[in-house]
């Protein structure tokens, strides 16, 4: 990491606004990339839906989440970690994407389009994370995208079932020096 923009200060439900905050960025892609309006080049016939949870209580045999719903769950905080001296700390959170696709086509070019952002080839790899406490949510920090991937599931319910799983990991820049 070569710079941090970093406007400092202590967020309360730092991890909830992360999370918020990722969805957030998550969305704003599937929205320019036309995946949340009309239907994509044929590849799907309504808009997808995004859901910032993973429904629990769900047999995956009998009552699978929705054909082309992409759900994110809440994020898993790491372990907090110096990352320089001065006291900034640096802490990892780790989002997972599932999604049911209706065909292999649609979740490969989905994924595609969200790495293409993570990874840095349409816009900076980096995220930001706003205080969404105020009215107007005020940028805090760029948390900076370590890992981008996804993957079909290995394991089939059923031959028709296209499950796709992806792994998100951010850093998370805190400001120790209360002023």
């Amino acid at each position: 990491m070569s710079d941090i923009t970093y406007v400092g200060g202590y967020v309360r439900h730092r991890g909830r606004m992360v999370a918020k905050s990722v969805y957030d960025d998550a969305r704003h892609v599937l929205d320019i990339c036309g995946w949340t309006a009309e239907p994509i080049l044929g590849l799907i016939q309504a808009p997808l839906e995004f859901i910032d949870y993973f429904p629990e209580g769900r047999d995956a045999a009998t009552d699978a989440l929705p054909p082309n719903t992409l759900a994110m769950d809440l994020g898993t905080a790491g372990p907090e970690h110096e990352y320089e001296l001065g006291g900034v700390f640096a802490q990892d959170y780790t989002f997972n994407f599932a999604m049911n696709a209706t065909e292999d086509a649609i979740a490969t070019a989905l994924f595609s389009d969200l790495a293409d952002r993570y990874l840095g080839r349409t816009d900076s790899p980096f995220v930001t994370l706003y205080n969404y406490a105020d009215n107007n949510p005020i940028e805090v920090v760029r948390m900076e995208v370590d890992v981008f991937e996804f993957a079909k599931s290995a394991e089939q319910v059923a031959p028709e079932v296209h499950l796709f799983f992806a792994r998100l990991v951010i850093t998370d820049y805190l400001d120790q020096i209360r002023t």
